[in-house]
């Protein structure tokens, strides 16, 4: 009889302790980075807004695409692949054989840095 496994993550927290110098140099640059995060943000937004007003003003030409003064702006219509194991299963895929082909590759690494008051999300990639 199969036994069931569970995964369960676990952490960890090291407290170390820094010289008040350190702290305020950290806190300085967290600071900083959270203030030009702000100002990122608000840029992104308003680059968006913008972004769709244009496609707006591009659909009333008719075109899908539109050139001018060196701008270009083509509507995107992307669609992705994305493998479903279950279906595969379903469909007679041995998902042990999927599990074995499958490749796992390491990704340049980045520190990730959460602004209080921010939703976490992946920064500086």
């Amino acid at each position: 009889m199969p036994k069931l496994a569970a995964t369960i993550t676990a952490t960890t927290t090291q407290e170390v302790e820094i010289t008040p110098k350190l702290r305020t140099q950290i806190l300085n640059k967290l600071h900083a980075y959270a203030g030009l995060r702000s100002q990122i943000d608000d840029l992104k937004a308003k680059i968006v807004e913008l972004g769709g007003e244009i496609g707006d003003l591009r659909d009333d030409t008719g075109a899908m695409s539109i050139s001018l003064e060196g701008f270009k702006v083509t509507l995107v219509a992307p669609t992705y692949r994305k493998l479903n194991k279950k279906k595969f299963v379903a469909l007679g895929g041995d998902l042990k054989i999927l599990d074995q082909a499958t490749e796992e590759k390491p990704k340049k690494s980045y520190n990730k840095i959460t602004v209080p008051g921010e939703k976490e999300e992946d920064s500086d990639e």
